[in-house]
């Protein structure tokens, strides 16, 4: 992954700050929209899988469909969820996505 630049307006002073730092330069980690990392917040399950899928340098997963109630599909991290939960075969398409190719069991 590349290293990719952002300022985080709400690290300053806190303990991980060169850690959180550390892991938005290697895309693991993105931030909020507002710029804010929310260090002392709980982290989301749908926040979990996008950050393994990132350090497993994994997904989003296209073509799939959940049978979760909870996850419409425009939801921000529908995909990565796909990819977390989803056994699957995968190729990548011409614009480097993943692709579903067949659900395993």
């Amino acid at each position: 992954m590349p290293d990719v630049k952002v300022e985080l307006k709400d690290i300053e002073g806190h303990w991980a700050k060169n850690y959180i730092e550390t892991l938005v330069a290697k895309g693991y980690v993105k931030g909020y929209p507002d710029e804010t990392f929310r260090p002392q917040a709980s982290i989301k399950r749908s926040e979990s899988v996008a950050l393994i899928n990132r350090s497993l340098e994994r997904g989003p997963l296209n073509g799939a469909v959940l049978e979760f109630t909870d996850v419409p599909v425009n939801y921000w991290a529908y995909k990565d969820i796909a990819e977390g939960v989803i056994h699957h075969s995968y190729t990548i398409d011409e614009k480097g996505q993943e692709v579903m190719v067949e659900k395993l069991d």
